[in-house]
């Protein structure tokens, strides 16, 4: 039985954990899988497998509740033990903004430090983790050897990989996990193959062919160039929502007709706004590894101008009910999902708290639903089930859970004022509300 360490349990290393921890061959397990993170105090194990209190996806919850039941998950925070570690996967979280990156690369430092005081020479350490390209090759490997050499270690002996993770939280979960292509590097011939061994392990690589990269910062860069591109793409389409507004084009209707073109199907829809922990501050690390690692004071227009019209973009959103709704004060409104995507309870970034407090502000009354989130939120009452609609005056669907496409049509009712800030509803949802003249507004369709 192979050893793994996953050092960080939030949203990627638990799940991976979880997986791991369920292989079999020949009915045998094939890893004794160790979990450490900075909040386990060696009593608290349980307080990690409530992430599945947000996760929908059976597959994976199967496969967390098995590791917890039958106790397939050892927790330690002491790193001493990693000396018995085949493969060391860090999945921790690193936030880079480029007024506080050294401050975040002397935590890479500490963190690399503690393992290579711990591991083995031949010890597999794979690193997962979103970085601005060139942070493994000057900072982590330089790090790792100056410990060797203090251990009297030599350097030609360290085993390094990167292979970013690509895990969406929501109904494929699972398979983000599992059935997906990953991206792969390493510091040598040895490190590679160790990298693929553990890869194909858990990862259907006979579908999903891993592609390796010859260079660590070039694995890196894809990681950045991908969501830098996504954020583009989301900033250009805010744009063309603000003008719809005020031209009234249906730019719902343009985006559907030139996405029938295959070569255009990833272009993206108006909405409320970017969440989540990925497209919010990877764009930003190009800048960051410019400055830091190659003296260059490029300020990539393009990107860093398309992260801030993202940030703002929940204002299009704001702009758009001042133009629907006339006394704020007067209203009752029922808030439909607050996670920042769909079939998820995750908060981080959420576009919808930034509408919430704009309502509050406006002394609106606002009650939260939301299937996978039971905290307070803002001083607003939160229900998981859907209330009856007759109770408010606007229901503003904010998430694109699917539960919400699979509302009946009685559960509608004529009172209320429906807005869909992000392409919730589904077409037969839309067109039974308007063939019943029930008020709809939905933003990027002006009819």
């Amino acid at each position: 039985m192979k050893n793994i360490s996953i050092i960080g349990l939030g949203f990627i290393g638990l799940p991976l954990a979880c997986v791991l921890s369920n292989i079999k061959k020949n009915n045998k397990l094939l890893f004794q899988v160790n979990a450490y993170d900075k909040k386990y105090n060696g009593k608290n194990k349980e307080n990690f497998f409530d992430i599945k209190k947000k996760i929908i996806d059976k597959k994976l919850l199967d496969r967390i509740e098995n590791a917890k039941k039958n106790n397939l998950i050892n927790f330690s925070n002491d790193y001493s033990r990693l000396k018995n570690s085949n493969v060391v996967a860090v999945s921790v979280n690193f936030h880079f903004e480029t007024s506080q990156y050294k401050n975040q690369f002397k935590k890479i430092k500490s963190l690399f430090a503690k393992i290579s005081q711990n591991i083995n020479p031949n010890t597999l350490i794979f690193m997962e983790t979103t970085l601005p390209p060139g942070t493994c090759d000057n900072i982590i490997i330089p790090e790792i050897k100056r410990v060797f050499k203090k251990r009297k270690i030599n350097a030609k002996n360290l085993l390094f990989a990167y292979s970013y993770e690509r895990v969406m939280p929501g109904k494929n979960y699972y398979d983000s996990i599992v059935n997906i292509n990953r991206c792969y590097s390493a510091n040598n011939k040895t490190a590679f193959k160790k990298c693929y061994e553990f890869l194909k392990q858990f990862i259907n690589v006979k579908r999903y062919k891993p592609y390796k990269f010859s260079k660590i910062i070039d694995c890196e860069a894809s990681k950045i160039l991908e969501n830098s591109y996504r954020a583009v793409n989301i900033a250009m389409i805010d744009e063309w929502t603000n003008y719809s507004i005020k031209s009234k084009i249906n730019l719902n209707n343009i985006i559907d007709a030139i996405k029938i073109r295959k070569t255009h199907n990833n272009l993206m829809s108006p909405g409320l706004g970017v969440g989540g922990y990925c497209l919010t501050k990877d764009p930003n690390f190009v800048e960051v590894s410019s400055k830091y690692f190659f003296n260059n004071d490029s300020n990539f227009p393009i990107t860093s101008k398309a992260s801030t019209i993202n940030k703002k973009m929940p204002r299009t959103s704001m702009r758009f009910l001042n133009d629907k709704i006339k006394n704020f004060k007067n209203e009752t409104i029922l808030i439909m999902g607050v996670a920042y995507k769909g079939d998820i309870g995750d908060l981080r970034s959420s576009p919808t708290l930034d509408l919430i407090k704009f309502l509050k502000k406006k002394n609106s009354t606002v009650t939260i639903q939301d299937p996978f989130v039971d905290e307070k939120i803002l001083d607003c009452k939160t229900v998981k089930t859907i209330p009856n609609f007759k109770s408010f005056s606007k229901i503003i669907f904010c998430t694109s859970h699917e539960i919400y496409k699979k509302i009946k049509f009685k559960k509608f009712s004529k009172k209320p004022h429906y807005i869909d800030l992000n392409r919730v509803l589904s077409f037969a949802q839309i067109k039974l509300l308007k063939n019943k003249k029930y008020k709809l507004d939905i933003l990027g369709t002006n009819e």
